[in-house]
């Protein structure tokens, strides 16, 4: 079979661009051809047709969406599949990793108290574009939407009523042969060396892209009150650049000697060899990889 796979961007960094060059290397292992579509590789190694708009804000996400339909146009029909992973369809198959956008939307309202604030956020391209892309895609009778949860799926019929009866569940997999405890512990010491962990603390692990959302502030506040005499470590990994009101709250808290801000991870399995435990008190997170990857 013939596949197109569409996204911003194609790599082993961050969950979804993870499922998708798993999902890729699967498809090509059994015989089948998949193409990738999407604005930027971060394996040099892959070919791909290129998209416009690498970044999720308002201008880049409509230029990743218009040149999608643009590239496709005239050659959907000689794919027996056209799967998007992100806002680049919607039609065909639509896998919404992230769960239901609006859902989310009414919770960052909520974060939102400033008038000003308020009004910017309503404004965004890339909000309008978010929220037009999920409804289309549920109203759509050309698209199929695929979640990786039961929660993600109700959220959308909450959300959107009988419409989203459409939508199927797929939970996400793991391998278990590149995450399991045996490597992580024979890759404990030279991994908490890399990242400047003492051997003998204890260290917690928060990945993620998204910080607010998964409740990194919650994550510094609880350390903290764990008071300065416990050897506690905090390693926070996942995103390429830190919003500035993270390094704010790890001054505020008084936790700059125990908190290690990394970036990007190519290989999470390092992440998980250095740490005890994995901390993720998320606000909205369908399914996040990282609770399968750190059992």
């Amino acid at each position: 079979m013939k596949f197109a796979f569409v996204h911003k961007s194609y790599g082993r960094v961050g969950g979804t661009e993870g499922v998708m060059a798993n999902l890729a290397r699967g498809f090509r292992s059994r015989g089948h051809v998949v193409d990738l579509y999407v604005a930027e590789s971060r394996d040099p190694s892959v070919r791909f047709i290129r998209l416009l708009g690498r970044r999720a804000s308002g201008l880049p996400s409509l230029a990743l969406l218009l040149s999608s339909w643009v590239r496709l146009l005239g050659r959907a029909s000689s794919y027996d599949q056209v799967m998007h992973f992100g806002r680049t369809g919607p039609r065909g198959l639509y896998r919404a990793g992230g769960g239901c956008y609006r859902a989310l939307d009414e919770l960052q309202q909520l974060r939102t108290r400033r008038l000003g604030a308020r009004l910017l956020r309503r404004l965004s391209v890339a909000r309008w574009l978010r929220l037009w892309h999920e409804r289309r895609a549920v109203q759509s009778k050309d698209c199929l939407i695929v979640v990786p949860s039961e929660r993600a799926r109700q959220d959308l019929i909450r959300c959107y009523g009988p419409a989203a009866q459409k939508v199927r569940v797929l939970h996400n997999g793991v391998d278990t042969e590149r995450f399991r405890p045996a490597r992580r512990w024979a890759e404990r010491s030279q991994a908490r060396a890399a990242f400047g962990i003492p051997d003998d603390a204890q260290c917690l692990l928060f990945l993620g892209s998204d910080p607010w959302r998964k409740g990194l502030d919650v994550v510094f506040d609880a350390l903290s009150r764990l008071g300065c005499e416990q050897s506690v470590y905090l390693l926070v990994l996942g995103c390429r650049r830190w919003p500035s009101w993270v390094r704010r709250r790890v001054t505020q808290h008084g936790i700059e000697g125990r908190v290690t801000l990394g970036g990007e991870v190519t290989d999470s399995m390092d992440a998980y060899a250095a740490a005890d435990l994995l901390v993720l008190p998320t606000r909205q997170d369908p399914f996040a990889n990282v609770t399968l990857e750190a059992l």
